[in-house]
């Protein structure tokens, strides 16, 4: 994995978020974060006055794009086990943004989703690959948001479990186009969750999936960013084709917390958008 992927680290997550690089979505300064999450919510700053009132709350969790099918087996399977991962830090990621942008309980749920839906079932797979756990950091995180810790004690608290998630990854031998199919599955759950936060009318009914979808796509963009491929002119033309996939989507998050409506054709157009880096990404067989 080494020889084809750039350091992870140069181009996490993290970096990504630091630099304001949210094509599409709120690169406004990060509010300061009161001790009132509920004043803050209701305040939103950066965000459009005449918003409606359901678009602020904070929409039920559970993703049903979220997850593994009973075929698959994170254990020996590499890329599952990368996806699953990967939706951690879709989660982290958009949870970190709504942190700093002071939307607090919008923030706590993408924080405590992680190990609630996603963390517990891959637990056997850190024990059958011989891999330690990041139990502590990934609880770490999540207390010190729902306690409304000191923006600098989050985002310590962040940088801890992304050194981990760098870790954990680390150890997995996994291809370069092992790591294009993972940003496949990242965009196509993406899909799976736009459609489940807004309707067939283009109405906006599920805050928290809107806001999951964002994550995972920016994630899977970090993922096709971070592959090296130098050396071979097939799998720099697929990276290139996947980043150029990838970036016209952002569109489709205007803002961190969601407008009334939205084009319910984002959906189709994010399948569409796996199925093509799927193509790219097979093509290296």
């Amino acid at each position: 994995m080494k020889k084809q992927l750039k350091l992870w680290s140069s181009l996490s997550v993290a970096t990504l978020v630091g630099a304001g690089v949210l094509s599409g979505c709120d690169n406004k300064p990060a509010t300061e974060v009161t001790s009132d999450p509920v004043a803050t919510e209701q305040v939103q700053p950066g965000l459009d006055d005449s918003a409606p009132a359901h678009a602020h709350e904070v929409a039920p969790v559970g993703g049903e794009g979220e997850g593994m099918s009973e075929d698959d087996d994170p254990v020996t399977d590499d890329v599952v086990f990368l996806s699953q991962l990967g939706q951690i830090r879709g989660h982290l990621l958009v949870g970190m943004e709504l942190f700093r942008a002071g939307h607090l309980d919008h923030a706590r749920t993408h924080m405590k989703h992680p190990e609630d839906e996603l963390y517990s079932a891959l637990k056997p797979a850190f024990e059958a690959r011989g891999i330690p756990a990041f139990d502590s950091q990934l609880t770490g995180l999540a207390q010190s948001v729902e306690e409304n810790k000191d923006a600098s004690e989050v985002e310590a608290a962040y940088s801890a479990l992304l050194a981990e998630l760098d870790r954990v990854e680390g150890q997995v031998d996994a291809s370069a186009q092992d790591w294009l199919l993972v940003a496949v599955e990242l965009v196509r759950t993406a899909a799976e969750e736009y459609g489940i936060a807004v309707d067939d009318s283009g109405k906006m009914v599920n805050a928290h999936e809107y806001q999951d979808a964002f994550g995972f796509v920016k994630t899977a963009d970090a993922m096709v960013a971070a592959i090296d491929g130098a050396g071979s002119e097939a799998l720099s033309a697929a990276v290139a084709e996947s980043k150029a996939l990838i970036e016209p989507l952002y569109d489709a998050w205007p803002s961190l917390v969601p407008p009334e409506t939205l084009d319910a054709a984002t959906t189709s157009r994010l399948y569409g958008t796996a199925a093509n880096m799927e193509l790219e990404a097979r093509g290296l067989e």
